[in-house]
């Protein structure tokens, strides 16, 4: 969430709070503050570590009250009151946490949770306001674990949620929605159902229509949506009309949207920031950006070809997981569009610059496992992933196999004779 959005969503119960937010950290006093924006971006490529983030803003951390549970994966130099182990919430004395009439309010930021581990907690029989959800592997159900009493509900970042289609049956009180950076939430008719929504937000949606926007203006709700944002979905229907066809094959339509996102797309490192908080808007108003431009865009047009797709993300990258003939598969945009060498590879053989990676086969070395800590997923997805046949790989990915290895091979050798290269001039240098 930007300033101007944190700033609708104050109420009394924040005071005080500090909100972990995407690796911003930010105070709530009478207005939102965001804290050092300049230095506080957690991503390594910038050289700038958790701890060292962390340690400029020890005073402010330490001004944490105990209005809020807060539950965050994020590295921190202040000790926490409240940690998930095994599907279980304890606080800081180690005793088991259950919200049953609870009314603070409470942030998951960036956790691995788990229906079971709402269930646990019994946070639908809480009678918190205020519930923020940011970075977490929530699936579709975790609706039904909301309490009804909440009034205020902030999702950023919730990759694998495709509809709130029972929120408003579930809690509904709601009057401040915030929906932030959410490419796989397809269906926005829930919110014309929502009777006390008094203020909505969405940002980076690719399905918001005239329509929505007619409704919300005639019904005096605060909103930050312009007819501009309409523009992205207006631009993704267009794309797909123009490159996908009905007598395409699956497998077909995802190396066509994959070819038109690496054919269309930049990556510029110098975008890293503005890409990271608006992957759709750069990706298709300026067609370049980072990692997570690449599978903003790509998930969003895999999904609009009815392709079912979620983008994964850990702290160093963002990818796309996708189901094809009943298994899934990780495809790597970012990395298809910059692997030079790889590429030319397949110029030459006339083959795709495409591959699929089956993220349960072990001779597979990829940037994140479903099991793997950094990489966050929904329970019921990864036991999808292990449960499915690992050998079909094989039947799109041996001939890529090959090749990729052979790329390997000449990268090594490249590399070699470029750095003996290099030490053989250092030599005649210090002769002379």
């Amino acid at each position: 969430m930007n300033d101007k959005i944190k700033k609708n969503i104050i109420t009394s119960t924040l005071i005080g709070s500090i909100i972990i937010s995407s690796g911003t950290l930010y105070k709530v006093n009478k207005d939102i503050k965001k804290i050092n924006s300049e230095n506080n971006k957690y991503n390594k490529i910038m050289a700038i570590t958790d701890e060292e983030i962390i340690k400029s803003n020890d005073k402010v951390i330490n001004d944490i009250i105990d209005s809020s549970i807060l539950v965050t994966n994020s590295k921190t130099s202040y000790t926490l009151k409240y940690t998930i182990v095994e599907d279980n919430l304890y606080d800081e004395s180690g005793n088991k946490v259950i919200l049953t009439n609870s009314n603070m309010p409470i942030y998951f930021v960036n956790c691995n949770l788990s229906n079971k581990l709402l269930d646990n907690i019994d946070l639908v029989n809480s009678i918190s306001k205020n519930i923020y959800l940011d970075s977490s592997n929530i699936d579709n159900a975790f609706v039904y674990y909301l309490p009804n009493t909440t009034e205020e509900l902030s999702l950023a970042k919730c990759n694998y949620i495709t509809s709130l289609a029972d929120l408003p049956k579930q809690c509904p009180n709601i009057k401040v929605l915030n929906i932030d950076n959410m490419p796989s939430l397809s269906d926005l008719s829930f919110i014309y159902e929502l009777s006390n929504l008094k203020a909505i937000y969405l940002k980076e949606s690719a399905y918001i229509t005239e329509e929505l926007l007619t409704y919300l203006n005639s019904n005096n709700i605060i909103t930050n949506i312009t007819k501009k944002d309409i523009y992205n979905n207006i631009k993704t229907n267009e794309i797909i009309n123009n490159i996908i066809s009905n007598e395409m094959t699956d497998k077909e339509k995802i190396k066509t949207i994959i070819t038109y996102v690496t054919n269309n797309m930049e990556y510029d490192i110098t975008r890293l920031i503005d890409s990271n908080n608006n992957p759709l808007t750069c990706a298709i108003n300026d067609n370049v950006g980072v990692c997570t431009s690449y599978s903003y865009l790509t998930n969003i047009l895999l999904n609009k070809a009815q392709i079912t797709s979620f983008e994964i993300i850990n702290e160093n990258h963002a990818w796309n997981i996708l189901k094809l003939d009943d298994n899934y598969y990780y495809i790597d945009p970012t990395n298809i569009d910059n692997n030079n060498l790889y590429n030319n590879i397949l110029s030459i053989l006339n083959m795709d610059k495409f591959y699929f990676v089956n993220p349960n086969n072990s001779e597979t070395k990829y940037k994140g496992k479903p099991t793997d800590d950094l990489v966050i997923i929904p329970e019921e997805l990864i036991n999808a992933i292990n449960n499915q046949d690992i050998l079909t790989i094989d039947k799109y990915n041996n001939i890529d196999k090959r090749i990729l290895i052979c790329a390997g091979l000449l990268s090594g050798i490249t590399i070699y004779l470029y750095n003996n290269k290099r030490k053989q001039h250092k030599k005649l240098n210090n002769r002379n």
